[in-house]
């Protein structure tokens, strides 16, 4: 499922399985791009590339009450003002090394994730309360290009707070 330039979408109880081609852009179960006023709810994605991605200057999303194999992906591209709420899986990412931009205002609240979350370059104000966690990475990245797909990157992690968390790796 793709929302694409799209706004005040709602997804509610829906149930993506098996979305497993690794073609870049390819392979996820819901996927919000370039979509402001969404609300992903009571939903699975199960055995995907990525169970759950905000991508490229989504904003004011929200993913509630769902749950995922694959992962919950803010893909590292301008988003902002995310949050995934009363979700479980067994982790993802906030960022991505690839690109300059990274998500910024999010919050993670109330979550289950059993393996690890990572934080990466350029993402700003992540706030993670009353959830647990498989383990944390947080990643820098040198300025440069990446190798892979040779677009500039670089930077930190800024403003990153755990707050009533279980961190169990």
């Amino acid at each position: 499922i793709m929302t694409n330039t799209s706004r005040n979408v709602l997804i509610d109880h829906v149930q993506v399985s098996d979305a497993t081609n690794n073609d870049a852009g390819s392979g996820y179960g819901v996927c919000v791009y370039r979509s402001r006023f969404v609300t992903v709810q009571n939903s699975t994605a199960m055995r995907c590339r990525h169970g759950f991605l905000m991508h490229a200057g989504s904003m004011d999303v929200s993913v509630v009450n769902c749950q995922t194999t694959n992962g919950f992906d803010l893909h590292g591209f301008d988003e902002r003002r995310i949050a995934i709420v009363n979700c479980s899986g067994d982790g993802g990412d906030v960022g991505n090394d690839a690109w300059l931009a990274g998500a910024q205002r999010v919050l993670i609240r109330n979550c289950q994730f059993t393996e690890q979350l990572g934080f990466h370059a350029n993402v700003h104000d992540i706030r993670v309360t009353d959830t647990k966690i498989g383990g944390i990475g947080v990643y820098s990245a040198e300025p440069g290009n990446t190798p892979t797909v040779g677009v500039p990157a670089g930077g930190i992690v800024d403003g990153l707070l755990f707050e009533r968390c279980t961190v169990t790796g």
